[in-house]
């Protein structure tokens, strides 16, 4: 599916459903310290992320999300953002290798998953 018709059918969908939508796209969405503003920012409900990752098969530890233009967020960065909600948001990342992982059998936990399912229970 293309960006441009993604962000045409999830911006109708939350908008029919009577919530704001922000679009972030080139320049916005390229520069890494808007990123982690907007992904810290309590106001968003949902963040939903449409980009490339980068999965290092010999070092998973190492994930990234392309923000653009050669710009980068480590997933290690991203956990480092502060999340200051007292209720739950959503993150969606539809991010080529967002599912990837080593093949050894099961699908392990990510960090981020940890991190977010702990700041929101507890």
């Amino acid at each position: 599916m293309g960006q441009d018709y993604e962000v045409k059918l999830v911006r109708g969908i939350f908008e029919n459903h009577g919530r704001l939508v922000d679009v972030f796209a080139g320049e916005s969405a390229e520069n890494l310290r808007s990123f982690t503003d907007v992904y810290s920012d309590p106001a968003y409900e949902v963040l939903w992320m449409t980009s490339h990752g980068e999965y290092d098969h010999f070092s998973p530890k190492n994930a990234q999300l392309v923000l653009g233009q050669g710009k980068t967020i480590a997933m290690d960065d991203l956990l480092e953002c502060r999340l200051e909600r007292a209720d739950r948001r959503l993150l969606v990342l539809n991010v080529c290798d967002g599912g990837t992982h080593p093949g050894e059998g099961v699908l392990p936990r990510s960090r981020l998953q940890r991190k977010q399912a702990t700041s929101w229970t507890g």
